[in-house]
């Protein structure tokens, strides 16, 4: 097991300019990543969506290191993770394979993951294809496409999504970061989103810009409903009572097909809810935790 530094004080981790404390390499990759908590306890791993890093996760480190041992990490290529490229071959599966390499680094245990947004994504494949490796899940609105692609109704939400998201490329190609920021935060969380988030979290999303190239390949490795039927791990899905629909219709679709799950919406908050509503989504997450 990896060991662990010093932890972070609240006003370090609300600082943008935080560098992770812990440092892995893996796949030919550096992951980054913060560690707090007893390693007696259960481990709890946070794997974060698109434009952002393991600071997202600000809101709940202290609060889930009281009982578990807890770690967020920056996926690749995101702060302060050393840029790389992505390669032409790149899809969610090498994510997957990522988090797959780091967890036994971590913890000779299947861990708890909770994923948020591209990260729940991300989640829910570790699962479907080394479920040794997960205690249960904690699934925050992935953005699995292939749900409302296969289903006539909810394909028109497909198509606007991929309208409002339109250009993300051209401006990351052009080197116009933050326009390709605004239009994936817009596109995500609703229009005119990205002017009102607070400016320190604006810094860390166009601080991670380049990230977004994740987003502009195609879904190469669909997952569909028999995917999600074959997870046997117990699932805790959230959704945001405020969050985009096409997002909301997903996690539903997910929910029809996962075996052992639990539903719930995040009150006051969108897509972002851990830090939206971080009080009602720390106590939820927390509750299915001991549980599990």
């Amino acid at each position: 097991m990896l060991s662990s530094s010093t932890s972070l004080n609240n006003s370090l981790r609300n600082n943008y300019d935080v560098v992770a404390i812990n440092q892995v390499k893996l796949r030919n990759i550096s992951i980054a990543y913060e560690e707090l908590g007893d390693a007696s306890e259960e481990t709890l791993i946070f794997i974060h969506g698109s434009a952002t890093d393991y600071r997202t996760w600000g809101a709940q480190m202290e609060f889930f290191a009281e009982k578990h041992h807890v770690f967020a990490y920056s996926r690749r290529s995101h702060y302060p993770n050393p840029y790389v490229p992505y390669p032409t071959d790149y899809s969610i599966k090498m994510e997957a394979e990522d988090l797959a390499s780091l967890i036994p680094n971590l913890t000779p245990k299947p861990a708890h993951l909770v994923g948020w947004s591209y990260g729940a994504f991300i989640a829910a494949m570790v699962a479907k294809e080394q479920s040794h490796l997960v205690r249960s899940l904690v699934l925050m609105e992935p953005p699995i496409m292939s749900f409302l692609t296969a289903n006539p109704v909810t394909m028109p939400l497909y198509i606007d999504y991929q309208k409002n998201a339109k250009g993300v490329k051209e401006a990351l190609d052009a080197g116009n970061s933050q326009e390709a920021v605004q239009r994936f935060i817009d596109a995500v969380s609703g229009t005119g989103a990205f002017e009102r988030t607070p400016p320190t979290l604006q810094k860390r999303m166009l601080q991670n810009a380049n990230t977004l190239y994740e987003l502009t390949s195609a879904e190469r490795d669909p997952f569909n409903c028999e995917d999600a039927a074959a997870i046997e791990t117990p699932t805790l899905l959230l959704s945001g009572e405020k969050s985009p629909v096409f997002l909301q219709e997903i996690i539903k679709e997910l929910a029809n097909c996962l075996p052992k799950k639990e539903y719930l919406t995040i009150m006051k908050a969108s897509h972002p809810m851990h830090s939206q509503n971080a009080q009602e989504y720390n106590r939820v997450v927390l509750d299915f935790l001991i549980k599990h």
